[in-house]
This record gives structure tokens, sequence and C-alpha cells, in this order.
């Protein structure tokens, strides 16, 4: 089982809430690989911030799966990470024995552009609202104009080490909107975001030709869609995923946001197992 983290940009490896959810599965007879994407975590990060793209990253998915000599693997996907798997799934349909997908972000960036896909910001207080455009100072706005001009001198004038620390500063403050209660986050470390990472991602992801995830329809593998009741984003989205895929099934999970794993580990469990057991 290999679990894709989400973000763009966020981590897994020392990620206390991921590694709790996930390692009662190795109970269940389960060996869990857990790794951080290029430019996150523990991974290296690349000179060039043009090379962090969602092609790069279902390359190194696959480089990671022939690595560990794993045929067929179950995929757990958490936001970002469900995007990813469905690009690696349209590529390498036949390398995949089951995945599930938590709280997954829009399958086709350009289905929801004039749509509302939800934000997290739909969930936070004014005063929450107030932290969080509070990071967008002149040095962040300054990068952000530079990264449309020339990412490399983007990241020259804001290094990567302080990209994270901006990145982590807003996700921190998104936080308790992708949750259904807040209070699960007290006495949480600070999380690990690299802005550059996620910038140039997404911007791979808005500029793809995405008629490749046609292909879903053939996949053979069974889907799992996990969504929280409190997620933020449009119930829409998960239901994109089930309409791509033709063994999908929609699972509902009460008192849960965007970040499942964290607020309702139990429960995410639960449903894993219980559509494991019936693959076998």
């Amino acid at each position: 089982m290999i679990f894709v983290h989400g973000g763009p940009g966020a981590d897994a490896v020392t990620n206390d809430p991921i590694v709790a959810a996930l390692s009662p599965l190795t109970d269940a007879g389960f060996d869990v690989c857990l790794y951080d994407q290029i430019g996150c975590g523990l991974s290296a990060r690349l000179a060039d911030p043009k090379d962090y793209t969602a092609a790069r990253q279902v390359a190194d998915l696959e480089a990671l799966r022939q690595l560990l000599g794993w045929e067929r693997p179950v995929l757990i996907g958490e936001s970002w990470g469900a995007q990813l798997i469905v690009r690696y799934a349209a590529k390498y349909p036949r390398e995949i024995s089951a995945a599930v997908l938590v709280s997954p972000g829009p399958l086709r960036l350009a289905d929801w552009a004039d749509r509302e896909s939800g934000s997290a910001t739909d969930r936070i207080t004014d005063d929450g609202k107030q932290a969080f455009y509070g990071v967008f100072d002149a040095r962040f706005v300054m990068a952000m104009l530079l990264l449309r001009i020339n990412p490399q001198a983007a990241i020259r004038f804001l290094p990567e080490a302080e990209a994270e620390r901006y990145g982590s500063a807003i996700l921190t403050a998104l936080s308790p909107g992708a949750v259904c209660n807040p209070r699960v986050l007290q006495g949480h470390s600070q999380p690990f975001f690299n802005l550059w990472v996620a910038q140039m991602t997404m911007l791979s992801l808005k500029n793809e030709s995405q008629d490749h995830l046609d292909g879903l329809v053939a996949a053979k593998f069974p889907v799992l869609v996990l969504r929280g009741d409190c997620d933020y984003a449009h119930k829409g989205i998960a239901a994109d995923y089930v309409d791509a895929f033709p063994r999908a099934e929609l699972a509902a999970v009460a008192d849960a946001g965007h970040f499942m794993l964290l607020e309702r580990p139990q429960a995410f469990l639960a449903e894993v197992r219980e559509f494991l057991m019936e693959q076998k």
C-alpha cells in the first residue's frame, strides 16, 4: 500500500497524524509506504521550480512502485494525492489493485473554472481570515509577481526554505477551515508546506491537456471515494470521481472535514478495511 499525501507541497513521513492513521493497517497485513513527494518533507528540492509538475509526480510514483518491487499495490491519496493518483491511473491502470481517494481535489480544473469548488476560507472565522490574509506581505506578493515572469528569479528572491515558512503559515491559518471541530488541531505542530511545490504543480495542472483522464473509464480496479460531511470542497467534486471510474463508490464520513485522517482516523480506517475486505 502506498500513501500519496496532499498539498501539493505537504508531507507524510514525519507527519504524525498521517503516521498514526495509517499504522493500524500494518496490523491488517499491509506493508504501508509513506513517501514525501519531490520538494516536500525529507525529499530533495529541485534547482528549477519549473520541474515541480504533475507529470514529474506521476513518474516518481511509478519509479517508487518499481523500486519497492510491488505489483499492483493499493493506492491511498488525500486531497491533491487523489488528483495525483487519477493521473497515475490514467497512465498505469494495470499497476493498481485498488484505490482509496480521500477528500479529493477537483478531477479536472477546467470543469470548475466557472463554479465555486469551495475553499477552506469558507469555514474560518473573520479573525481567521484576517490571520490568513495577513501572511501575504509585500515580500510574498513580489515573489508571486516574479513567479509569473521568471520562476527561477522568483525562487532566488524567495528561497525554498523561506517559501516553506510562508507555506506553513498559510496552511496553519487555513487548517481550522479544513476540519469540523478546530479543537482537534490543538497540540499539533505547525504543518509543513512548500509554497513553490504547490504553486508550480498547480500551474502544471492548469496547463495540462486533461483529455487523458477520459481513459479512466477503462480502469478495472475498484475505487473508494471518501468525503467528510464538513469538507469545504463542493460535494460535486467527489461525485466527479465516482462518475470517472466504472467501479467506484462514495462513502460519506460524519463529523469529518477535509483533513479526515487527522480528525476521524478511526472512521477512515473502518471504511478502508471494509472496502478492502470486499475485494478479497
